[in-house]
């Protein structure tokens, strides 16, 4: 177990609570996300990366999760498409243009 994951274990319990949560909210769907990938589990939080990209499409901060996530699993035609979406979304955020996954 790595020492990052023994320091998020105190935050397990209300992840876990949360993800059994019926109420779809962007925002917990996107944390839950980023927990997972703090684990390393990039292919799980996917999942919830799409999630929230689905439940509030205009919110320019799930799609640069969504295209993040996506070019860690090497799967940067997506990735393209999420970070072009991210732009399209936040054109006069400069974080958009810095890191872009091409």
């Amino acid at each position: 177990m790595s020492a990052l994951s023994l320091r998020l274990r105190p935050a397990r319990p209300r992840w876990q609570r949360a993800r059994g949560e019926t109420k779809a909210d962007g925002d917990k769907l996107a944390d839950m996300a980023s927990f997972l990938e703090l684990e390393g589990r990039w292919n799980e939080a996917l999942e919830y990366r799409r999630k929230s990209v689905t439940l509030d499409p205009s919110a320019a901060g799930y799609a640069s999760g969504l295209a993040t996530n996506l070019l860690w699993l090497r799967r940067h035609g997506e990735a393209r498409t999420a970070a072009d979406r991210y732009l399209i979304l936040g054109p006069t955020n400069p974080e958009a243009y810095q890191s872009p996954p091409w």
